[in-house]
């Protein structure tokens, strides 16, 4: 019996076959290559940012004040203090790119913080630069302020402090502050700022500074954009009597830190202890 072969048949080819296999194979590459080449024309059109998209700023008052000048500097090389570690698992967990750190022991030699530095980097997070302004807690004024009929305490001090730098404050960055155009304004004296609301006698008005622990105002340069920062740490409003000290004295540095902010265009505020202001347009 003869067979004709009929042009129009179907003609079924088994999966297995050598040239269904090959079909598969190149069906495949060219998808790869067609996904290949969108992901390099996406690459060119939209090319990936040197650094993260995200600045990440902490305030944290870490309560690491000690009772007397060196301790803190001693406890943060023994490393045995729970308290500390916990403080650096904390930021260390965090990660933030700048953080304002209060109530930390000031030395004149930036000892306790450097230290801190490096006990920080040894839990994987490095904050190579800092900013520590002397702060105004424990410094001695040389009147009764606090109307006790005796001078030296940590009453008199210009903020409350048992020793000079008791509860200060520590900028920690990773990127670069701008050193040169810094500037502290813990010096400032209360009763000379716009609209004081002080009313002390001029005994004390002459010496009393504004800042209740320090004021820094400095700069970093994110994505190509330069970044203010201005940190304080202000007076609790309690702890004073009727006459309100402390608390006009709280209201008396706010206003100070806005005319600061008033200064630069387009501010943006973090809350509580950092306030944050970006000059020029972001993206």
């Amino acid at each position: 019996m003869s067979q004709t072969f009929d042009p129009n048949a179907i003609l079924f080819i088994h999966p297995s076959h050598p040239s269904m296999r090959r079909r598969r194979y190149l069906r495949r590459f060219r998808a790869w290559m067609r996904a290949l080449a969108l992901l390099i024309l996406l690459c060119l059109i939209y090319p990936a940012p040197a650094v993260s998209e995200t600045l990440r700023l902490a305030s944290y008052t870490a309560a690491l004040e000690r009772n007397a000048p060196g301790l803190l500097y001693r406890d943060i090389l023994y490393g045995k203090s729970s308290q500390i570690r916990a403080a650096l698992r904390l930021i260390a967990t965090i990660k933030p790119d700048v953080l304002a750190l209060q109530r930390f022991d000031w030395d004149a030699e930036l000892r306790a913080a450097r230290a801190f530095q490096s006990a920080l980097k040894a839990q994987g997070w490095e904050m190579q630069n800092l900013l520590a302004p002397r702060p105004n807690t424990g410094v001695a004024t040389g009147v009764d302020i606090d109307g006790n009929g005796q001078i030296g305490g940590p009453g008199d001090a210009q903020s409350y402090g048992i020793f000079a730098g008791q509860r200060g404050l520590l900028l920690l960055s990773r990127l670069p502050f701008d050193v040169q155009n810094s500037q502290d304004h813990s010096q400032v004296l209360w009763a000379e700022v716009p609209q004081t609301q002080s009313t002390d006698p001029p005994e004390i008005a002459k010496v009393q500074r504004l800042a209740y622990v320090a004021m820094l105002q400095t700069s970093i340069t994110w994505r190509q954009h330069p970044i203010s920062l201005l940190t304080f740490h202000a007076s609790p409003p309690v702890f004073d009597g009727p006459e309100d000290r402390n608390g006009r004295r709280n209201a008396d540095e706010i206003a100070y830190a806005a005319a600061l902010i008033d200064q630069l265009p387009t501010p943006f505020v973090l809350p509580i202890l950092i306030l944050l202001m970006a000059r020029g347009t972001m993206r």
